[in-house]
């Protein structure tokens, strides 16, 4: 007997509102309770070579947070991901490759709509 295979969902988040109307959006209408959701952040790399000391995990920590908070009060699962990149297109592209991401959600800024 064949079991049913959990569909692989993405979600692209950064520090703005909108990546957590995406995360409600995403829970609201893709994900079922007890389902595993990743958050996919890219962290974009610095052109020069500066050290950055471990400021970075500290702000990945917390960036996180309130999205596993949303999820932990919804019952979904949550996965973190951080990824560097010096593009985060690119970065959030090959992380889509290599892991066979099914479904990618991202938030847009109302700004950027075309008019």
């Amino acid at each position: 007997m064949c079991e049913k295979r959990e569909e692989s969902i993405t979600l692209a988040i950064d520090r703005d509102k909108e990546s957590q109307n995406a995360l409600k959006w995403t829970v609201d209408n893709l994900v079922s309770k007890g389902q595993t959701l990743t958050l996919l952040h890219v962290k974009l790399k610095q052109s020069s070579s500066l050290p950055s000391g471990n400021k970075s995990s500290d702000d990945g920590a917390e960036l996180f947070l309130p999205f596993r908070c949303f999820c932990a009060r919804k019952d979904v699962l949550c996965q973190d991901v951080i990824v560097e990149d010096m593009s985060a297109a690119k970065g959030i592209l090959d992380f889509v490759q290599k892991n066979a991401v099914e479904t990618l959600v991202v938030g847009a800024s109302k700004m950027t709509l075309l008019r």
